[in-house]
């Protein structure tokens, strides 16, 4: 069986992936780093045979990252990976969601989609001035599917980007709409708050890691949340 975890919620798909490679205690567990791997590198990790016995478990990651998928070399992986489930069970992952073509090519797969709950993006939106009230209302109801560590990442990034739109810089990777729609909502802020923002967070999560804090990640994100 091939399964493939993917998907930008890369923090669920990690925990998985982890999970799995963690449970496979009667197998021996085989890492491929998929940016490299070659059709004679991945026959070698199916055909050496298992300390164990039983089936290796296989798990290359990033194996679709920048990859020419017309390549001859991309294709003989393919195949070699549809040929290759009785010598092994094999796992991908990936940062991103495949595109439905790459997964039909792969054929018959238990195809795992890890996605960033909904609400996590209008809660981003959501932030500005004098909007405690919703903002604490959307993110208890957000810390029901993701993880503190996960939104506090997120509003961290969200910070960054307007702040360099404040300062007239583009960040990187953004369509045109989503840097109109990130301008307005940096227009909410001067650029004072959003670096005081931005500091606000990294103290928080430095006292947090460093064990000096009396509060945890979430506690201190409903703190940045009411000073908005």
């Amino acid at each position: 069986m091939i399964t493939i975890l993917h998907g930008d919620h890369i923090q669920a798909s990690r925990t998985e992936l982890l999970r799995i490679i963690s449970s496979a205690k009667d197998k021996e567990v085989r890492r491929l780093d998929g940016k490299t791997l070659d059709a004679g590198l991945f026959t070698q990790a199916t055909e050496s045979s298992s300390m164990f016995g039983a089936k290796p478990l296989i798990v290359i990651e990033r194996l679709f990252a920048g990859k020419n998928k017309k390549s001859k070399e991309f294709g003989a992986v393919v195949s070699l990976l549809k040929t290759s489930l009785d010598a092994a069970d094999i796992v991908l992952w990936e940062d991103k969601e495949l595109e439905p073509a790459t997964l039909k090519a792969l054929g018959n797969i238990q195809n795992r989609v890890f996605k960033i709950p909904s609400i996590l993006f209008q809660f981003l939106d959501a932030l500005k001035p004098e909007n405690a009230n919703q903002l604490l209302s959307m993110y208890h109801v957000l810390s029901d599917s993701a993880a503190p560590e996960l939104v506090f990442t997120m509003v961290f990034r969200r910070l960054r980007q307007l702040i360099a739109l404040a300062g007239g810089a583009k960040p990187a990777g953004l369509a045109d709409w989503q840097e109109a729609r990130l301008t307005k909502q940096a227009s909410f802020f001067t650029m004072g708050k959003l670096t005081a923002m931005h500091k606000q967070l990294l103290d928080g999560e430095f006292s947090v890691k460093s064990g000096t804090s009396a509060f945890q990640l979430s506690e201190h994100m409903e703190q940045f949340l009411i000073a908005l």
